[in-house]
């Protein structure tokens, strides 16, 4: 008898061993139904997480939604964006996965702050904006890129950046709406982030600015650019 109860034991634990290893899974890869996975990469427009309760921020918000992989860093400049792509498995790059690039605010503010806009100042940044976006069709060609504009923060304090964030979302719509260049879709956050209480610090993202940011996300997925 004491055998029997002995082995019984020993089968339960093994079986529960077996059981947790098979059910591991990667950061925010909440929703093992989804069919499709999203992936964030860029700034804090989308890496929020530091600004905002917990559970608020954009890849929490999506991930309790859809499986959400988030590589934005906060403070991120255009360039920073390839060390971001590294860290993608390449077994992620399917046809049914959603990329999500959010990136180039970083460096408006840094090389233009308080100097007059000139048009196509920012035409240098931005062939460097196209190429981060040829490399990340190169490694995920199978999966379907979409590419998210700049908002307007409402502080006074950054008012002056307007006319260079106008030229840029100009520029980012000129490209995506290029068939050639085989985008997806464009997010405009300059349509969804329009009140005060959409950010905190200024500029980034709040609470309700995050939810509002995944979204329109999810709702661009279904509204892809078509020519």
């Amino acid at each position: 008898m004491f055998i029997f109860i002995l082995t019984l034991l020993l089968f339960l634990i093994v079986n529960l061993m077996v059981t947790s290893m098979t059910t591991i899974e990667e950061p925010f890869a909440t929703n093992p139904k989804a069919t499709s996975s999203i992936i964030l990469l860029g700034d804090s427009t989308l890496k929020n997480d530091s600004f905002v309760k917990s559970g608020l921020s954009v890849s929490e918000s999506l991930s309790s939604r859809n499986t959400t992989y988030c590589y934005a860093l906060n403070d991120s400049l255009i360039i920073d964006v390839y060390s971001q792509l590294e860290e993608i498995p390449y077994d992620y790059d399917k046809s049914n996965n959603h990329i999500f690039l959010s990136v180039g605010g970083n460096n408006i503010v840094r090389s233009f702050s308080n100097q007059r806009f000139v048009k196509n100042s920012l035409t240098p940044m931005f062939l460097a904006y196209k190429k981060v976006v040829q490399s990340i069709q190169a490694k995920m060609d199978k999966s379907k890129l979409y590419l998210i504009n700049l908002y307007y923060p409402q502080s006074l304090k950054y008012i002056q950046y307007k006319p260079f964030i106008e030229e840029w979302n100009k520029m980012i719509d000129d490209f995506a709406y290029d068939s050639k260049n085989k985008i997806s879709g464009v997010v405009r956050l300059d349509e969804v982030l329009t009140k005060k209480s959409d950010f905190t610090f200024d500029i980034e993202p709040s609470d309700t600015g995050g939810i509002k940011i995944a979204d329109a996300i999810l709702k661009t997925i279904g509204n892809r650019v078509s020519n």
